[in-house]
């Protein structure tokens, strides 16, 4: 465990000053950065959100496309909105949107990219 190099105490290695002196520390060039990306996450491919509106939704379909009770699928139509159903592949996301299809869901496919995208702002109405 590192140390600090004023007073020899042990100290975080995230830590950016020692917290028993306040010294500030150097950064470990060994440890990762908190902004860079873990390697292999530039060539993962995209991935598709399933997506359900559960106020939109007919009970019956809602609890056979969820796998819920009836009671349960009810409770997630009350407190409507969308429902993440599930995150996948571009085959898989399709496949299980034409499944939902056939059970009379109407199922929204959004990119992940799309949904984790900086927000536009907006100011007054503008």
């Amino acid at each position: 465990m590192p140390s600090c190099p004023a007073c020899g105490r042990s100290v975080a290695v995230a830590r950016a000053a020692c917290l028993y002196c306040g010294t500030a520390l150097a950064p470990d060039p060994g440890a990762p950065s908190q902004l860079s990306r873990p390697t292999g996450a530039a060539d993962e491919p995209s991935r598709l959100l399933l997506l359900l509106d559960l106020a939109a939704t007919p009970l019956d379909v809602l609890a056979e496309a969820l796998a819920l009770s009836r009671y349960e699928a009810a409770l997630h139509a009350r407190r409507g909105g969308l429902h993440l159903v599930r995150a996948a592949g571009a085959g898989e996301a399709e496949a299980e949107a034409a499944r939902l299809r056939s059970g009379g869901a109407a199922p929204f496919v959004v990119p992940e990219a799309e949904v984790r995208a900086a927000p536009v702002p907006c100011l007054a109405g503008e």
